[in-house]
């Protein structure tokens, strides 16, 4: 979507919400949207009539890299199947859980963040929760997971 050339990357991070665990079965009820650049922050929910394609597009137009916790294998296809919006080809994507398993940093994300330290009761306090204190927990994880064990 964007290029940075040499200015400072746009991060996205994305978190959704759902009625159950099966894409083919449950609905898909909210994308939450995180932009940070430097230490710019912007938070956005789309959930019923504002829940599109083309709305979480525009979103992440300007964004550079994109990071979920379990993205790949839960939020990414709930997306595609419910939006038709393939996200990992129009953004370069990180899937935190990996990088953290590599860290030997085991299980969901709550275990992850609990072991990171992360509180999602002070995660955030002047944004809707919960879907806003995982999207800051993903920001926090991403910084942890990326540095050298």
């Amino acid at each position: 979507m964007s290029s940075s050339g040499g200015k400072r990357p746009i991060r996205a991070y994305v978190d959704i919400e759902t009625t159950g665990l099966n894409r083919y079965q449950y609905e898909l009820t909210v994308v939450g949207v995180c932009l940070e650049h430097g230490r710019s922050r912007r938070v956005v929910q789309f959930y019923d009539s504002t829940l599109t394609r083309k709305n979480i597009l525009d979103a992440l137009a300007d964004a550079d890299v994109l990071y979920t916790f379990n993205g790949e294998r839960f939020d990414l296809p709930f997306i595609r199947h419910h939006l038709g919006l393939n996200l990992a080809k129009h953004l370069e994507h990180c899937d935190l859980t990996y990088r953290c398993w590599d860290r030997g940093l085991w299980g969901g994300q709550k275990k992850v963040e609990y072991r990171l330290g992360i509180s999602r009761k002070t995660a955030v306090l002047t944004e809707p929760m919960p879907l806003t204190c995982g999207l800051s927990a993903k920001k926090t994880a991403a910084s942890a997971c990326s540095k050298s064990p």
